[in-house]
């Protein structure tokens, strides 16, 4: 007969990765099967200057109800949910864009408007 005992060690790796999935979007995400994702930079800026611009962007483009932390942008509507990261990186801001949706149509257009907007 196996041992099939779990250890306290597995059942915080479990859910740390569960709670990790479930932030990130979760069930909505894995239900998206159109993913795009690109980092830009370095660029020449704050991170405040970065996280502002990547905020305008997305509420411009209807992105979404937008949350916004120190360094990164979350937005979530019915069919999209995008991701904009600003991290200190070396000498400058590297840009992280991430889009998930289930409009192949509306995320890729979102997608690069975001992208080519990070870099102006």
């Amino acid at each position: 007969m196996s041992d099939t005992r779990i250890t306290s060690t597995q059942t915080v790796s479990a859910i740390a990765l569960l709670s990790w999935y479930l932030l990130a979007g979760g069930p909505a995400l894995a239900a998206s099967p159109n993913l795009w994702w690109d980092h830009l930079g370095p660029l020449d800026v704050s991170q405040a200057e970065c996280v502002a611009k990547g905020k305008q962007l997305l509420s411009a483009n209807n992105a979404g109800k937008i949350r916004a932390g120190e360094d990164s942008l979350h937005a979530k509507n019915d069919t999209t949910i995008s991701v904009i990261e600003c991290l200190s990186f070396g000498k400058g801001i590297t840009v992280s864009v991430v889009v998930s949706s289930n409009d192949v149509e509306k995320g890729d257009k979102l997608f690069n408007r975001l992208k080519n907007g990070m870099t102006k």
